[in-house]
């Protein structure tokens, strides 16, 4: 089988297998076996919930769709924090949802000083 990878992200890949002292092959397969087994757990810890939406310009607000629910989420960045509106919480389902998700690394964090 054969998967093509952007350069960027296969320079990246590559020097990370390498500093765990893996192949390409052995560390990409391990990533994904971590993906998958992740989004397992996500189904199971929280059923119904998907990410709805993210907001390309505001970068810091991602909306939820809790199918069990039928309810929208508002999880926004605020201070380098999540925080769910409707819950007015920074430690409620659906902000530890946010954190398991792709779209989590898309959220206007700023870099460390």
């Amino acid at each position: 089988m054969t998967v093509n990878i952007n350069r960027g992200t296969y320079v990246v890949i590559k020097s990370q297998a390498e500093d765990r002292r893996y192949s390409v092959k052995d560390y990409v397969n391990e990533l994904l076996d971590s993906y998958v087994k992740k989004y397992e757990f996500v189904d199971k810890q929280w059923p119904g919930l998907s990410v709805e939406g993210f907001d390309e310009n505001n970068k810091n607000h991602i909306i939820l769709k809790d199918s069990k629910k039928r309810k929208f989420f508002d999880v926004r960045l605020v201070s380098d924090e999540l925080r769910c509106e409707q819950d007015d919480s920074k430690c409620c389902i659906h902000t530890r949802f946010v954190w398991m998700m792709p779209e989590f690394a898309k959220l206007g964090i700023k870099e460390p000083k």
